[in-house]
């Protein structure tokens, strides 16, 4: 499964799963359902209580056919790149440099679907989706936006963690950890699970950035460790279990002091 590294605003470094053609198919499948949906109860709502107020041609004009035609464009840009179909399906459309994507980007992202998608009946989306580095289709090549997979990144959500057991009497560690988001913490969550998982140079790269990062934004004093360290594995491997213990304690502190 291909994937993309994405840099939060904090420099920390996030692996996400990118999504492929057929959720994404199936993304806008249930999207359309939802249209069609949205159609049928608004053509009997104008039909059986506006009829009587306002001209039936004129209230579909105003009231369904706009709101279908925006229908993606509109959610993506006020629903954090997600429609109901990928809110449902844990999926979102994001910039890749890592920066908030703006209007524009989901504009020409929702114009080319008109090549992507209508004109040629889905295909010049597939063959862009299964033959890109990034399942870019092109209206996602020309606004540098991606669709990711924001359930694979964390599989456990900092959500489910709220059946950890909060011990009677427990003092917090790093009581100003609620400083942070819970997307950052998600994102802590989701480094830890990596680093476990494919404990790599450059998970444990990421991880030690991440440390750093937070401790410093979150004014706590980390030891320093001489340079030679880092010439030692096995001094190195100690260094490194300290920041993924510190980091493993935030998040418990996280967790205890916001559920």
């Amino acid at each position: 499964m291909s994937g993309i590294e994405i840099t939060t605003a904090r420099k920390i470094t996030i692996t996400y799963d990118l999504a492929g053609y057929w959720i994404r198919a199936g993304s806008f499948a249930i999207d359309l359902i939802f249209m069609l949906v949205y159609l049928l109860l608004m053509e009997l709502f104008v039909g059986i209580v506006l009829s009587e107020f306002i001209n039936e041609t004129l209230a579909t004009w105003v009231l369904i056919y706009p709101e279908m035609f925006f229908y993606s464009l509109a959610f993506e840009i006020f629903n954090n790149g997600q429609t109901p179909a990928k809110k449902i399906l844990g999926l979102r459309v994001v910039q890749i440099e890592g920066k908030r994507a703006a209007p524009i980007d989901f504009f020409v992202r929702w114009a080319f679907r008109v090549v992507d998608i209508w004109t040629s009946l889905g295909t010049v989306a597939l063959l862009m989706i299964t033959s890109s580095e990034r399942n870019q289709r092109l209206g996602d090549l020309l606004s540098n936006l991606a669709v990711i997979k924001i359930r694979s990144a964390d599989p456990y959500f900092l959500k489910r963690l709220d059946r950890m057991q909060n011990p009677d009497g427990y003092t917090p560690v790093y009581p100003q950890v609620i400083q942070m988001q819970e997307k950052d913490m998600v994102m802590v969550k989701t480094l830890l699970d990596r680093l476990l998982r494919y404990p790599n140079e450059g998970h444990f790269t990421a991880m030690e950035v991440a440390s750093e990062k937070i401790a410093d934004f979150l004014d706590i004093p980390m030891e320093d460790y001489p340079s030679h360290y880092k010439d030692n594995p096995f001094l190195l491997s100690d260094i490194r279990k300290k920041k993924v213990q510190f980091l493993q304690q935030l998040l418990k502190d996280y967790i205890i002091l916001t559920r």
